[in-house]
């Protein structure tokens, strides 16, 4: 062990310099108590901070969320309108004084299947569609759905039963009260009994 004093090479665990002496264990506290650098403390050059990774997750996420919300406000028409969950909401009181979400759900056997397509700038196309056990037919009603300032309308515009267009007054009747699963005014327009045959063949 060398003295730090006047650098004489003492033995090992020896407390006193046996030149001029100082005390040697001090020396050693001070070495044990040393702090240790890291290299790049010891090459000279002022340490390289490194950048937290944060900001670009913070980024990246912020970015996936705002994604998310743009596709969705594509696939809705890029206006925030839910225009088949609006229609589902609409009560169409000649037939019944239930939703038409609920009526549907009730008369086809497997849960009807819901479209839209945009025709205007406030003009939807609604289709609801699924298959009627009780007449063994495949049922799709097509909606008019417009959007006013405080009120939201729809009327039926075509329907196709078992691959059939169907476009006059009778038969849009029959199939919009079938949808509201009303059969007494389904059958008022032709007689329930004879609607398969008549009308959707």
């Amino acid at each position: 062990m060398f003295c730090s004093k006047c650098g004489a090479d003492n033995a090992d665990g020896a407390s006193f310099c046996k030149e001029c002496g100082a005390a040697l264990s001090e020396e050693k506290e001070k070495v044990f108590n040393m702090p240790i650098l890291p290299p790049e403390a010891l090459s000279g050059e002022p340490p390289v901070k490194k950048k937290s990774k944060a900001p670009a997750v913070i980024l990246i996420i912020v970015g996936v969320i705002a994604a998310v919300f743009i596709i969705a406000a594509l696939i809705s028409g890029g206006d925030g309108r839910d225009p088949v969950a609006d229609f589902k909401e609409l009560v169409f009181e000649d037939y019944t004084q239930e939703k038409i979400g609920n009526t549907a759900q009730k008369v086809f056997k497997y849960s009807p299947s819901w479209k839209y397509e945009k025709a205007g700038d406030d003009h939807y196309l609604i289709s609801v569609s699924g298959y009627y056990d009780e007449l063994s037919m495949n049922v799709e009603a097509v909606y008019d759905l417009y959007y006013y300032e405080n009120y939201v309308s729809a009327n039926i515009n075509h329907a196709y039963v078992n691959g059939q267009y169907l476009s006059d007054a009778i038969s849009l009747n029959a199939v919009a009260a079938l949808v509201c699963n009303n059969t007494d005014v389904a059958a008022g327009y032709l007689g329930l009994s004879i609607l398969g045959d008549l009308i959707f063949g």
